[in-house]
């Protein structure tokens, strides 16, 4: 927010927002793995992503109507 908006926000700002926003989604998140896992195929896809020198990768699967994605 401080480059976007000039404010300062504190990293426990941040952690809390995104405490409070993951602890929100969880039920939708299980939700969206149960019918993902009850599909007969899906497409699975890993990415590859380097973040400040360091490697990363994203694991994605979807059908039509969901998808989800974790590191």
């Amino acid at each position: 927010m401080s480059a976007v908006l000039g404010l300062p926000v504190s990293t426990g700002t941040i952690t809390g927002l995104v405490s409070g926003f993951a602890a929100r989604v969880t039920g939708t998140v299980v939700s969206i793995r149960k019918r993902l896992l009850a599909k007969p195929v899906v497409h699975y896809d890993e990415t590859g992503v380097r973040t400040e020198g360091t490697n990363f990768w994203v694991h994605s699967v979807c059908d039509s109507d969901h998808a989800c994605l974790s590191q």
